[in-house]
C-alpha cells in the first residue's frame, strides 16, 4: 500500500500496528503534531535519529525504502573501502539495486538481489569499520533525503 503523506496522520493506533517500540508511543503521544513531516522533525529536533529513521521507511514504497538504503549505504562505502580497496561488492550491489529501480525487469531484480547477497557477506566483515563512522552527521544526511523522498511522493 503506498502511503500518501500529504493526507496522512501517524496515529497512535498506526505505531501500534506497525510495531513501534512502547517508548517510541509514548513519546508520540506526548506532542501534539498536524503532520508526518513535523513528527519527523520532532525526533530530529530530540535526537531520536533511529526512530525517524524507522518512521520513514514504514512510510515508504518498496522503491522509496530501496534508494533510501542506497543513499545510506553510500554514505558508509568510502570506510568500508578503506579497509577492502580491492572488494567491489558492496559498490556493485548498490548500482545493480539503483537499476532495478530505474528499470525494474525481473532481469535486473535478480542482479540486484545476487549482488545484495554477496554485498552482504562483504559488508559484515566491515561492519565496524562503517559503524565508527560519525553517525549523528549521517542520520542528518540520511534523514534529509528521507524527508526528500516522501515529498516527492506526494
Amino acid at each position: 500500500m503506498k502511503t500518501k503523506t500529504k493526507t496522512f496522520m501517524v496515529t497512535k493506533e498506526w505505531l501500534q500496528e506497525k510495531e513501534a517500540c512502547e517508548e517510541g508511543q509514548i513519546w508520540f503521544t506526548s506532542h501534539k503534531f498536524k503532520s508526518v513531516f513535523s513528527i519527523i522533525t520532532g525526533l530530529i529536533k530530540d535526537k531520536k535519529f533511529q526512530w525517524a529513521v524507522w518512521l520513514i521507511t514504514k512510510l515508504f514504497t518498496h522503491k522509496q525504502n530501496v534508494l533510501f538504503s542506497c543513499f545510506s549505504a553510500k554514505l558508509s562505502l568510502i570506510y568500508f573501502e578503506k579497509v577492502y580497496p580491492a572488494d567491489n561488492r558492496p559498490r556493485l550491489a548498490i548500482e545493480a539495486a539503483i537499476n532495478w529501480v530505474n528499470n525494474p525487469t525481473a532481469e535486473n531484480q535478480s542482479a540486484a538481489e545476487s549482488a545484495r547477497s554477496a554485498a552482504w557477506s562483504a559488508a559484515e566483515s566491515a561492519w565496524s569499520a562503517a559503524w565508527s563512522a560519525a553517525w549523528s552527521a549521517a542520520y542528518k544526511k540520511i534523514l534529509k533525503y528521507g524527508i526528500k523522498l516522501l515529498k516527492e511522493s506526494k
